[in-house]
């Protein structure tokens, strides 16, 4: 069985920056379990939709996959008819964000056969097992399918226990250098899965990537740096999670480590108000971490609040003045014209 994923656009008004962790690692599973599995990456490479279809037209494969966040629902508008009016007989299967939160609405609008909600690397492995021997889907945890005219949703599948299987990132998959010239020569790793607030604009809030932290071991990660930083020329490293920050003891371990192996990096970190502290803050500086990403969100108590943010405007201003005595850059996300904002 071989398998076509594809990476759809998520945003045509600017270059393409970052890989996909999501198809690289689902690309990665899909080979280990014996499949065969190749990427259509419209957004690294930004084909024409003529390319798209001239590819969709002539390529081998018996499945399609497709995943991303809900900003390629537009393009999915296209996509997904333009398969079917080329390979009408092809399997589609939907992930990633856009499937996880908008289950129901996807199966509406689009001709999908399946959807993987949640994360998708054992599960990925399960659908195609039962697509190869055409056995009962309900067995098949965390996925969606059309039955009878109507569709169905399995149980939803446990989330990994932990990320300290998670391989190293195939960067052969992607255009490298045409994303490092568009990022400034920033690298994106991947760390960290998950976060325990519950703020209301954010994915997270839906559960699917869950309130339990999960980091990628400590050598794993910085194993993974210093192989990318050997082949390309990279500025800096963006350490890739919901809350980068949340394990003190996890931040700490890397500082060390980076300082260990003498690693000569830059790096950026993710982090809210209240992960904010003297001591991350010090061994941060001594590590190399050169950009604070910094959710404060909003300067009114009362957004925080409707936000379920679990921070105030106080909180913010003690992080900032903190943070600024020892990172050179902060990053900081506010958010205008949330609800009940005048």
């Amino acid at each position: 069985m071989r398998v076509l994923l594809i990476n759809p656009p998520m945003d045509i008004t600017s270059p393409p920056r970052f890989i996909s962790f999501g198809i690289a690692y689902i690309t990665q599973e899909i080979k280990s379990g014996g499949y065969d599995a190749e990427i259509l990456d419209i957004d690294g490479h930004r084909y024409s939709k003529s390319e798209v279809s001239e590819f969709i037209k002539n390529a081998s494969f018996d499945v399609v996959a497709i995943g991303g966040l809900v900003t390629i629902y537009p393009y999915l508008s296209w996509l997904v008819p333009e398969i079917r009016r080329l390979r009408p007989g092809i399997e589609i299967i939907l992930g990633g964000g856009i499937a996880s939160s908008m289950k129901e609405k996807c199966f509406e609008r689009f001709d999908i056969d399946y959807e993987i909600i949640g994360e998708g690397e054992i599960t990925i492995i399960e659908l195609l097992g039962v697509l190869k021997e055409n056995r009962d889907f309900s067995s098949v945890k965390g996925i969606g399918y059309r039955s009878n005219g109507k569709v169905v949703f399995t149980d939803p599948r446990s989330l990994m226990p932990s990320l300290d299987k998670v391989p190293q990132m195939d960067d052969s998959l992607f255009p490298m250098e045409r994303l490092l010239e568009n990022s400034y020569r920033v690298m994106q790793v991947h760390t960290q899965r998950g976060c325990p607030y519950q703020c209301g604009f954010c994915f997270n809030c839906y559960r699917v990537v869950s309130n339990k932290v999960r980091y990628r071991p400590v050598g794993n990660v910085i194993d993974e740096i210093e192989s990318l930083n050997d082949k390309y020329d990279v500025q800096l490293f963006a350490l890739s999670g919901e809350l980068v920050m949340m394990s003190k003891e996890w931040i700490i371990e890397f500082c060390k480590e980076v300082l260990r192996r003498k690693l000569k990096i830059k790096y950026r970190v993710t982090s809210r108000a209240t992960t904010v502290d003297e001591e991350r803050l010090s061994w941060l500086k001594r590590s190399g971490c050169d950009m604070m990403s910094l959710g404060l969100e909003s300067g009114s108590n009362k957004i925080l609040k409707l936000m379920k943010k679990g921070t105030t405007v106080e909180q913010g201003r003690k992080a900032v003045a903190l943070a600024v005595k020892y990172i050179p850059n902060l990053e900081i996300s506010m958010m205008m014209g949330y609800l009940e904002e005048n």
